[in-house]
């Protein structure tokens, strides 16, 4: 299944509100991927205003939200309420450049490696006409949020 025009807004998807949503729109998923896109502007909440950019090791929080939309379309194709996850860490972040400048506009793809029992790794990257981020990301979505914070 893939779906060129999605019409999911990542604020339907993801457990967070403005101005922690950082992506813009889902450009595309299946079902074991999904695809998003942002552009650093002057709302962009991780911006430096000094030097108009986005320091690039926030690109692992744009790779952890697009794991989110993935999830939260699961759960709406489920007819389930979106659920918080946890980003756990991450094998590898491998940066071709040091930032994500103002203006331009950016692709994030999650692709799905490996589940098991809320235990999940995506392959993700970020591209803007050429990859400049990736990164393998192990992330955790219990069946119960609510049950799983009593327990900690």
């Amino acid at each position: 299944m893939s779906n060129a025009q999605s019409n999911w807004l990542p604020e339907e998807l993801l457990p967070h509100d403005h101005p922690m949503i950082l992506l813009d729109r889902v450009e595309d998923y299946g079902a074991d991927f999904v695809e998003a896109s942002f552009t650093v502007n002057e709302q962009s909440y991780f911006l430096s205003p000094q030097q108009q950019r986005v320091p690039i090791w926030f690109g692992l929080e744009y790779m952890a939200q697009t794991i989110g939309l993935f999830a939260g379309i699961q759960h709406k194709l489920a007819n389930e309420p979106v659920k918080i996850g946890f980003l756990l860490g991450t094998r590898r972040y491998t940066c071709l450049v040091d930032a994500l400048l103002m203006g331009n506009t950016y692709q994030v793809r999650a692709s799905k490696k490996y589940e098991d029992e809320g235990l999940s790794v995506f392959d993700c990257t970020i591209n803007h006409q050429a990859l400049i981020a990736e990164a393998s990301i192990n992330v955790f979505q219990p069946d119960d949020p609510a049950e799983f914070f009593k327990q900690l």
